[in-house]
């Protein structure tokens, strides 16, 4: 897409695009650790079995997260 057709400025296109990104970043970083507490709780991987606990009354990941972040954000 070209920013020069973009309406009513240039930059809303590229603070758009921005947005985007931040968000997309967002998403993986909270579903990630949920993807892996499901493949846990479901034993898919022998040893992966400590990812599958979580805390509090809506069964956080927080175990899980270390090694999500970890991967997202290298």
């Amino acid at each position: 897409m070209n920013a020069s057709v973009t309406w009513p400025h240039p930059w809303v296109m590229l603070i758009g695009s921005l947005l985007s990104s931040i968000g997309a970043g967002l998403q993986s970083l909270t579903g990630a650790p949920r993807l892996l507490q499901a493949i846990a709780k479901d034993d898919v991987i022998p040893k992966f079995d400590m990812f599958a606990k979580g805390r509090g009354e809506l069964n956080e990941p927080t175990i899980a997260v270390i090694p999500t972040c970890k991967t997202n954000l290298s």
